[in-house]
């Protein structure tokens, strides 16, 4: 609608020469019309309510006229205004036009008043609903003036801040800011002053216990529609203290990760698609001879020396053309480098930068070189080495071989004293029984059953003594291959051959053998060894002088895989000063004649060489005792 007053002038001259009251009420009415307002005789309607309006002229003199003028607002109470004694002549128009005038300005009054109550109704309504949501709202909403205090605070800020609204209001912001933080709050607030527009500030805000939460701020100016003039801050703060603590946690690991990318060697670069350098280690800085502020934002290609430039440019452009990790090297300034470009991809698999990793390789090219070359000269040493080892290794199975065959023959003339011994008995036993039949026959007693029972006697004799010199020979057969053999057949065969002797010495031999357990190996080897043990034991017992005369054999199963035979004697053991020594070669205790010293060490040699077992010597109660484990395969 268009206002009367900034229009009225253009009705008076159009009043100039009204004569009368209908073409007053006319012209009224076209008047009116222009503004929204229908005039229908005396009734003026204006948005729909009714006022009603009495013109009234009196003409009591043609010179003079008296202008009564009623309005009466059945709506908002009565208004009553009189014109008299004006001058029809000289004065009519401007009467008639104060008279519209009056018309105009009470109308627009009512117009702007209904206009001021439709709008603080809705301005109540609209703050009822914002309080509403202020009041509800987990977020601390707020109002400050221009300088900072608070003038409203809203109850969140019991529960984000520990303070009751009241603690807060008149306070100024600054009041609750650490001194570290003061200066950034005090310069953004005059920078949003100045630049009147909403902005967002995160920042320190101590709580009523103390403690400090990082608050994020969004920050609107509240402005006067009429002039536009500054009126007061609205802010709306969130606690984004977790948040923050992993965008420092962020930033130190960046920091750090940038020191440790600094402190590296290598050369590591960031690059554009094109090639621009986004970011570059101070290494890149260095090898490419240029600053920070010259490199960062430039092409990289443009500081690569010309020999090297187009191979690596073509490189570059080959892994964005193929999306993947291109590796090679090249040669630069007589320093060989290991590079790599490698394609970082966003979600779309789309090419967004292009990492660049230089490797200087120089040093390692000639320690590569340089155990190449160690390599070769070492590989000749070793062939040396083995040709060298094959002969000493030959010249120790050699010697090894010299001094079983030693042994053996050390044992041999002990071997034919016993099988003299074990032959003795029988052979006295066949001549005694020679004589018998000769004794029979010259008497005239020999029969037939006198005759067979001698001749079996001297049969069985035979047959011991053949079995004795089987003993022997399979102690002294060689045999190359290892077998399956019984364990305590090996030991029975031992005892057979050395029986005599110690019966002889009065010895006797207990045992406790697992008849049961065999064993992959050479079964003359291992009797070898039970037999020097044995002799050993036997020539201890008889050097000692004690009373008792035993030897304790036992063979047991240490488990599935290993077995444990032990030998003990009565003989008084072993000296504490050379018990460390008694495998030790050519070590014996006894005279040039009786001992050799050769017979420990090959059990030893045969032991651990031959049937990967072990063999150990310890003194326990009045004797020495021999282990050894053994495993079965």
């Amino acid at each position: 609608m268009k206002t009367f007053s900034s229009h009225i002038l253009n009705f008076i001259p159009s009043m100039q020469n009204i004569q009368n009251e209908a073409e007053l009420k006319t012209e009224l009415a076209q008047f009116l019309l222009q503004y929204d307002f229908v005039m229908s005789c005396d009734l003026v309607i204006y948005e729909e309510k009714l006022y009603e309006v009495d013109a009234i002229i009196s003409t009591k003199d043609i010179q003079k006229e008296i202008f009564f003028f009623q309005i009466k607002q059945r709506c908002y109470g009565h208004l009553e205004i009189e014109f008299k004694n004006c001058e029809l002549l000289n004065i009519y128009s401007p009467d008639i036009a104060n008279l519209c005038a009056l018309i105009a300005l009470f109308l627009e009054n009512k117009h702007n008043n209904e206009k001021r109550k439709k709008a603080r109704k809705k301005v109540l309504e609209e703050s009822a609903k914002y309080k509403l949501l202020a009041e509800n709202a987990s977020d601390v909403i707020s109002r400050l003036t221009l300088e900072g205090k608070f003038l409203y605070v809203s109850p969140s800020c019991r529960s984000l801040l520990g303070y009751m609204p009241d603690e807060m209001i008149e306070k100024n912001l600054y009041d609750f800011t650490p001194q570290t933080n003061l200066d950034s709050v005090k310069k953004f607030h005059v920078a949003i002053l100045q630049n009147q527009k909403d902005n967002c500030l995160t920042h320190k805000f101590r709580k009523n216990n103390g403690e400090f939460i990082w608050l994020e701020s969004h920050i609107k100016i509240v402005k006067d529609d009429a002039n536009g003039s500054l009126i007061e801050m609205i802010a709306v703060s969130r606690d984004v203290t977790e948040r923050k603590k992993l965008e420092l946690l962020k930033e130190q690991a960046e920091q750090t990760m940038c020191q440790l990318i600094n402190a590296t060697s290598d050369a590591m670069c960031m690059l554009e698609p094109d090639g621009a350098v986004l970011y570059a280690n101070e290494t890149t800085v260095f090898r490419l001879q240029t600053t920070p502020e010259k490199l960062i934002g430039s092409n990289i290609f443009d500081f690569f020396p010309n020999n090297v430039k187009d191979s690596r440019k073509s490189k570059f452009q080959e892994s964005i053309s193929l999306n993947k990790q291109i590796r090679f090297e090249d040669i630069r300034d007589g320093r060989n480098i290991d590079q790599t470009f490698y394609p970082i991809r966003n979600a779309k698999n789309e090419i967004i930068k292009v990492a660049y990793y230089g490797y200087d390789i120089t040093e390692q090219k000639n320690m590569q070189e340089s155990l190449r070359n160690t390599q070769k000269t070492l590989k000749d040493v070793n062939k040396k080495l083995k040709i060298t080892l094959k002969q000493k290794s030959n010249e120790l199975t050699e010697r090894d071989t010299i001094m079983l065959q030693q042994s053996r023959f050390a044992s041999m003339g002990e071997m034919l004293s016993m099988i003299a011994h074990q032959w003795r008995q029988p052979l006295n036993a066949v001549s005694a029984a020679s004589i018998n039949i000769k004794m029979f026959y010259e008497m005239g007693m020999l029969n037939k059953d006198l005759m067979s029972e001698q001749c079996f006697f001297i049969e069985e004799q035979a047959q011991r003594m053949s079995k004795t010199i089987n003993d022997f020979m399979e102690f002294f057969r060689p045999n190359r291959d290892k077998q399956l053999f019984n364990v305590s057949e090996a030991i029975s065969c031992v005892l057979n051959i050395i029986e005599s002797q110690l019966k002889n010495r009065s010895i006797s031999v207990v045992l406790d053998i697992d008849k049961t357990i065999s064993m992959i190996g050479r079964k003359n080897e291992l009797e070898h060894v039970v037999l020097n043990i044995v002799s050993n034991a036997r020539d201890a017992i008889e050097s000692s002088g004690l009373g008792t005369k035993e030897i304790f054999i036992k063979l047991t199963n240490i488990d599935d895989e290993n077995i444990m035979l032990s030998i003990k004697d009565s003989g008084g053991g072993i000296d504490k000063t050379i018990i460390d020594r008694i495998f030790d070669p050519y070590f014996t205790t006894k005279s040039a004649l009786n001992g050799t010293g050769i017979g420990l060490y090959m059990s030893k040699i045969i032991i651990n060489r031959n049937f990967s077992g072990t063999i150990k010597a310890y003194n326990l109660d009045s004797g020495a005792v021999f282990e050894i484990l053994l495993p079965k395969q």
